[in-house]
Protein backbone atom coordinates (compact mmCIF):
# COMPACT_ATOMS: atom_id res chain seq x y z
CA UNK A 1 0.00 0.00 0.00
CA UNK A 2 2.62 2.18 0.76
CA UNK A 3 4.79 1.93 -2.28
CA UNK A 4 1.29 2.64 -4.34
CA UNK A 5 0.99 5.78 -2.35
CA UNK A 6 5.15 6.44 -3.09
CA UNK A 7 4.27 6.13 -7.03
CA UNK A 8 1.35 8.31 -6.96
CA UNK A 9 3.10 10.88 -5.41
CA UNK A 10 5.69 10.46 -7.23
CA UNK A 11 3.56 10.85 -10.63
CA UNK A 12 1.40 13.52 -9.04
CA UNK A 13 4.82 15.76 -8.82
CA UNK A 14 5.98 14.54 -12.21
CA UNK A 15 2.91 15.91 -13.83
CA UNK A 16 2.72 19.05 -11.99
CA UNK A 17 5.96 20.02 -13.46
CA UNK A 18 5.33 19.14 -16.97
CA UNK A 19 2.14 20.70 -16.44
CA UNK A 20 3.55 24.25 -14.87
CA UNK A 21 6.79 24.02 -17.70
CA UNK A 22 3.81 24.06 -20.46
CA UNK A 23 1.88 26.72 -19.14
CA UNK A 24 5.51 28.73 -18.97
CA UNK A 25 6.30 27.58 -22.66
CA UNK A 26 2.74 28.66 -23.89
CA UNK A 27 3.02 32.18 -22.09
CA UNK A 28 6.34 32.85 -24.18
CA UNK A 29 4.98 32.08 -26.91
CA UNK A 30 2.33 34.45 -26.46
CA UNK A 31 4.62 37.21 -26.61
CA UNK A 32 5.66 36.50 -30.11
CA UNK A 33 2.76 36.84 -32.02
CA UNK A 34 1.71 40.31 -33.63
CA UNK A 35 -1.16 41.98 -31.48
CA UNK A 36 -1.73 44.45 -34.41
CA UNK A 37 -1.64 43.72 -38.37
CA UNK A 38 -1.39 46.43 -41.20
CA UNK A 39 -4.02 45.31 -43.87
CA UNK A 40 -5.25 46.66 -47.11
CA UNK A 41 -8.97 46.81 -46.50
CA UNK A 42 -11.50 47.54 -49.03
CA UNK A 43 -8.96 49.25 -50.80
CA UNK A 44 -7.94 51.18 -47.72
CA UNK A 45 -4.92 50.69 -45.80
CA UNK A 46 -5.58 50.23 -41.98
CA UNK A 47 -4.45 48.79 -39.19
CA UNK A 48 -6.78 46.54 -37.15
CA UNK A 49 -5.94 43.98 -34.34
CA UNK A 50 -4.20 40.65 -35.65
CA UNK A 51 -7.19 38.58 -34.30
CA UNK A 52 -9.87 40.77 -36.39
CA UNK A 53 -7.33 39.39 -39.75
CA UNK A 54 -10.01 37.67 -42.37
CA UNK A 55 -9.69 35.84 -45.76
CA UNK A 56 -8.95 38.29 -48.27
CA UNK A 57 -7.06 41.14 -46.30
CA UNK A 58 -4.04 42.07 -47.72
CA UNK A 59 -1.11 42.12 -45.04
CA UNK A 60 2.21 44.71 -45.18
CA UNK A 61 4.77 43.59 -43.70
CA UNK A 62 7.86 45.57 -42.98
CA UNK A 63 11.23 44.52 -41.81
CA UNK A 64 11.18 43.80 -38.56
CA UNK A 65 7.28 42.91 -37.98
CA UNK A 66 5.39 40.04 -36.62
CA UNK A 67 3.71 38.05 -39.19
CA UNK A 68 0.23 38.30 -37.73
CA UNK A 69 -1.50 35.43 -39.19
CA UNK A 70 -0.97 32.32 -41.75
CA UNK A 71 -0.20 34.03 -44.96
CA UNK A 72 0.25 33.50 -48.80
CA UNK A 73 3.16 35.79 -50.03
CA UNK A 74 1.98 37.27 -53.16
CA UNK A 75 4.70 39.95 -53.79
CA UNK A 76 7.86 40.43 -51.94
CA UNK A 77 11.24 42.00 -52.30
CA UNK A 78 14.58 40.40 -53.43
CA UNK A 79 15.83 40.03 -50.11
CA UNK A 80 13.27 38.99 -48.41
CA UNK A 81 14.32 35.96 -45.52
CA UNK A 82 12.69 34.84 -42.63
CA UNK A 83 14.17 34.03 -39.27
CA UNK A 84 12.96 30.73 -38.08
CA UNK A 85 15.25 30.13 -34.98
CA UNK A 86 12.51 31.55 -32.81
CA UNK A 87 10.77 28.22 -33.45
CA UNK A 88 13.81 25.88 -33.74
CA UNK A 89 15.61 27.36 -31.03
CA UNK A 90 18.35 28.36 -32.66
CA UNK A 91 20.54 31.18 -32.03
Amino acid sequence: MSMQIFVIAISATFYTLVDSNAARLMQSVKTLIAEQACVIRDGQQQHIPAADIVVGDVVILNSGDRVPADLRVVQTSADLRFDRSILTGER
